[in-house]
């Protein structure tokens, strides 16, 4: 398997380009679920030891909620090839453990962002207020999560795919290639309207984490998506820190009743300082956004995602174009997938031309043809083609 990039997450999914789409969906499914079903456990254990303190309770929980996340963006992804009930509880119990856990990293993140702060309102909360209301929800939420982690035990992940027999073959490459190119299209018409409350920055924010989550299926096999991968990860942190400002806002105005009188004139002035700070960190945003060009970039990469994908014999000419038909017409292969904008016509000015290939299927015996045992009976997942430019 080729890697796109030098800085390839550990998060993106190495699934081979001519795999079927049905064992592709089980074998993502599969990680994502056992990924959250691992950091439960750990928690649960943690959690009924009185030895774990703090930090490492709120790296488990934010653990717990990212991998629920991604376990579903992997049920929505693959939604099409999933058994519809089956699918529907399974992201309704992940959906369920990332709430429960939800209440928790608010209050977690909340002390992280008050604590140290010279002010008397939020001493006075970090004192008095923050400590009983963390202990209570831990708590509550530990009971939650002990339970539903003895609902997981009776689940089974790849009992939500489909039987094959229902499934028309299709490459994993062919069929998510198309299904981000959607998702990217979709975002791209989010950005090209502007945000005009915290409600819609609030929307975006979650279509741009199903998203990311999405683009890691793919990131390994296509150079455009690998690319990109930095720069979405870079506007989630972003809009992950002005959500953390709106959560302080949430709470602090939940806890209203409880701060003394004398503390009311400074509870307000904090409250506008809170938003005035979450305004102008949305003007940044939104300037950067513009910057950038998120919405020019997504329908490139809609475009470009799209193109690696081609049919074979849809390079504009098989005979003359592309390699990669040739041999795919030669052995008998489904398709002919080549990663990159354009085919490159062999007989061009350049010295050599490298045609990148992949490959749908696998090469039989009795289908190759005469004169091609010098080829390989398996041929890798990406295929290097040099073919010398022919001199005029």
């Amino acid at each position: 398997m080729v890697t796109c990039s030098p800085k390839a997450s550990p998060h993106w999914v190495d699934i081979p380009a001519g795999a079927d789409r049905a064992h592709a969906a089980r074998a993502v499914i599969g990680r994502r679920c056992r990924d959250a079903r691992r950091i439960l456990k750990r928690l649960v254990k943690a959690a009924s030891q009185q030895s774990c303190d703090a930090p490492r309770r709120m790296e488990l929980v934010h653990d717990l909620r990212v991998a629920c996340r991604r376990a579903i963006a992997a049920v929505r992804f693959f939604q099409p090839l999933l058994a519809r009930k089956a699918a529907r509880r399974t992201r309704k119990w992940l959906r369920r453990v990332r709430r429960t856990a939800g209440t928790v990293r608010e209050l977690d993140v909340l002390a992280s962002t008050i604590n140290g702060r010279d002010d008397p309102v939020l001493r006075y909360v970090a004192e008095h207020i923050l400590p009983k209301q963390r202990r209570n929800h831990w708590r509550r939420s530990v009971r939650k999560l002990k339970k539903l982690y003895r609902e997981l035990r009776r689940k089974k992940s790849d009992s939500i795919i489909r039987p094959k027999k229902k499934l028309t073959r299709t490459t994993y490459i062919t069929w998510a290639s198309q299904q981000l190119a959607d998702q990217a299209l979709a975002l791209a018409t989010h950005f090209a309207q502007p945000c005009r409350s915290w409600e819609e920055w609030h929307r975006l924010r979650i279509r741009v984490k199903q998203f990311r989550y999405s683009a890691e299926f793919l990131a390994r096999l296509v150079p455009a998506v690998a690319r990109i991968y930095p720069l979405i990860e870079d506007l989630q942190e972003k809009l992950g820190e002005i959500n953390d400002i709106t959560s302080c806002l949430q709470w602090l105005s939940t806890w209203q009743d409880k701060i003394p009188r004398r503390l009311h004139r400074g509870y307000a002035l904090l409250v506008r300082s809170f938003e005035r700070r979450r305004e102008a960190q949305l003007q940044q945003l939104s300037g950067w956004i513009q910057e950038q060009r998120f919405a020019e970039i997504l329908t490139a990469l809609a475009g470009r995602v799209a193109a690696s994908t081609r049919p074979f014999g849809a390079c504009a000419g098989w005979e003359t174009k592309c390699l990669g038909c040739r041999v795919a017409l030669a052995f008998r292969f489904g398709k002919c997938h080549w990663l990159g904008a354009r085919c490159a016509d062999a007989r061009g000015d350049s010295s050599q031309v490298f045609l990148f290939c992949e490959v749908s299927r696998l090469v039989t015996r009795p289908a190759m043809p005469s004169g091609a045992a010098r080829w390989p009976m398996v041929l890798t997942t990406r295929v290097d083609f040099r073919w010398p430019a022919q001199k005029s």
